[in-house]
C-alpha cells in the first residue's frame, strides 16, 4: 500500500532540502521535552517554580528567531531570495499553527477540560498523530515513529500510569530528535540530483 505512495514521498522529500534550516526546531523542542521529563523525574519542588515554563519559553523564542533568520537569509541553493519580505512573513506564518496548538492545550488546562496530570499524555498523542501524518506524506519511518510513540503512551498509561508525566515527556523529546535525524538524512539525497543536473552542462 505504501509502495503506491512512493511518487508522493519522493516529491515531498525533494522539498525538504529547502527547509533544512528549520530542522533545528525539532532538536530545540526535543531538548525542551526531555528537559521537562528530567525536571519531573528530579522533582519540580527542588527547582524554582518558573523553571519548567522557562524552558518552554526559551524554546519558543529560539524557534521564532530561527524562523525569522531563515526568512532573512539567502535561499539554501545559494541564490538570493527574490522577495526577502515575503520569505520573512512566510516564516512567521509557519508559527501560527503551532502557536494555536499550544494555546489550545493551555486553554484546555485552564478550564480543567484536561487534568494537568494527563496533559503530557494528550501532547504525546497529538505528536504521534503529527508523525503519522508526516509518515503518509514522506515515508514509512515517520509512520512507524508515530505508531511507536502511541504504543509507548499506551503501555505507560495502562501499566505505569504514575510514571506517565516523566516517561512520556522524555519519550516525546526522543521521538522529536529521531524525526529531526530522519528528515536530515532525507535532505542529503535531495541535494544530489540538483548538483548532477547543474554540473552536467559544464562537461
Amino acid at each position: 500500500m505504501l509502495h503506491a505512495l512512493r511518487p508522493l514521498h519522493l516529491m515531498m522529500r525533494a522539498r525538504i532540502g529547502e527547509l533544512r534550516s528549520w530542522l533545528l526546531l525539532f532538536y530545540i523542542w526535543a531538548a525542551q521535552w526531555m528537559a521537562g521529563g528530567f525536571i519531573k523525574w528530579y522533582g519540580e519542588w527542588k527547582l524554582p517554580g518558573w523553571f519548567q515554563s522557562g524552558t518552554a519559553l526559551a524554546a519558543a523564542l529560539l524557534s521564532f528567531f530561527i524562523l525569522l533568520a531563515t526568512g532573512l537569509r539567502s535561499d539554501p541553493t545559494g541564490t538570493e531570495s527574490p522577495s526577502p519580505r515575503i520569505s520573512r512573513i512566510a516564516s512567521i506564518w509557519v508559527m501560527v499553527p503551532f502557536a494555536l496548538a499550544v494555546s489550545s492545550l493551555m486553554l484546555l488546562e485552564y478550564v480543567r477540560a484536561v487534568d494537568p496530570f494527563f496533559m503530557d499524555l494528550f501532547r504525546c498523542l497529538l505528536l504521534a498523530f503529527f508523525f503519522s501524518c508526516l509518515g503518509v506524506l514522506l515515508g514509512l519511518e515517520l509512520l512507524l515513529l508515530g505508531i511507536w510513540l502511541f504504543g509507548v503512551s499506551l503501555v505507560t498509561c495502562v501499566w505505569y500510569l504514575g510514571f506517565a508525566p516523566m516517561v512520556l515527556q522524555f519519550m516525546g523529546g526522543l521521538s522529536l530528535l529521531a524525526c529531526g535525524l530522519v528528515l536530515k538524512r532525507w535532505c542529503a539525497p535531495s541535494a544530489a540530483p540538483q548538483q548532477t543536473q547543474t554540473s552536467h552542462p559544464q562537461q
